[in-house]
């Protein structure tokens, strides 16, 4: 496999709006569950279905950190950022099929379809930084 280049100011650019997203709807999640529960799509979510939010935002709020440490690394770790993005893609299909099946229940849901769009677009950001095409 041929080396990868290192991070340019562009790939900093991108990866660091990622890591504000998640970091700032981390943070939200936590102060605010309800609304922000209502905002990841599940419009019918009451207080006692919200519970396991917080712990949502608390993945959000890691991979933001993790995303700005990598970016800000000497030795420009652009494979790593790559795969970490990759892998984090799973999160986001895992969202959106969250809320497919709230929706399949009947549920009204605002925000699947954004889950999907971002799922697809870590994962093209992913490959270039991995320079798989």
């Amino acid at each position: 496999m041929a080396a990868v280049s290192g991070l340019t100011t562009y790939h900093k650019y991108i990866a660091g709006g990622l890591g504000l997203v998640f970091t700032g709807l981390g943070l939200a999640g936590i102060y605010d569950p309800l609304n922000q529960s209502h905002a990841f799509g599940l419009v019918n979510s009451t207080n006692k279905e919200i519970t396991f939010y917080p712990g949502l935002s608390a993945r959000n709020i890691s991979a933001g950190l993790y995303i700005f440490y990598m970016i800000n690394q000497n030795n420009n770790q652009k494979r790593n950022l790559g795969v970490f993005l990759l892998v984090w893609t799973i999160t986001s299909w895992t969202d959106y099929m969250i809320c497919l099946n709230a929706q399949s229940r009947g549920e009204q849901v605002n925000m699947g379809f954004s889950h999907a769009i971002t799922a697809v677009l870590t994962t093209v950001f992913a490959t270039r930084l991995l320079e798989v095409w």
